[in-house]
């Protein structure tokens, strides 16, 4: 696979992400802000992986992010869950957990990376903290 790998980066102390011009990771995962004087400071900063999929409204899909995935059952309306996107450091993979009244519950399965038109991001994990 050949695609750019982009990530994000959340700052805890200003309880925000940081715009991409204001961080730089290095490659060995360290983060740096430009109004740090070159310094460090990686427990401040979460840093999330874009997973390599669009949403229905061309948005990135992050780690972390609370997607919205609709389905349409035959003749019936569509429906709606909620999932968290996270990694499973296990199987070195993203996958969907049901997300519910503000947590993950259970796991569910593997984002599809065919039918990406059924998700919506809707909100972050950290930003809803």
């Amino acid at each position: 696979m050949n695609r750019k790998i982009t990530y994000r980066v959340w700052d805890k102390k200003e309880n925000r992400f940081r715009h991409k011009n204001e961080a730089t990771i290095n490659p060995q995962g360290d983060v740096f802000c430009n109004d740090y004087a070159g310094m460090a400071e990686n427990e401040r900063f979460i840093v999330q992986q874009a997973i390599g999929i669009k949403d229905k409204n061309g948005n990135d899909i992050y780690e972390g992010d609370i997607l919205r995935v609709f389905y349409t059952r035959g003749d019936k309306n569509s429906t709606f869950d909620d999932y968290e996107v996270f990694y499973n450091a296990n199987d070195c993979r993203f996958e969907l957990g049901l997300y519910v009244n503000g947590k993950m519950i259970m796991v569910n399965k593997q984002p599809s990376y065919y039918r990406h038109d059924c998700y919506e991001v809707i909100g972050n994990i950290l930003e809803e903290k």
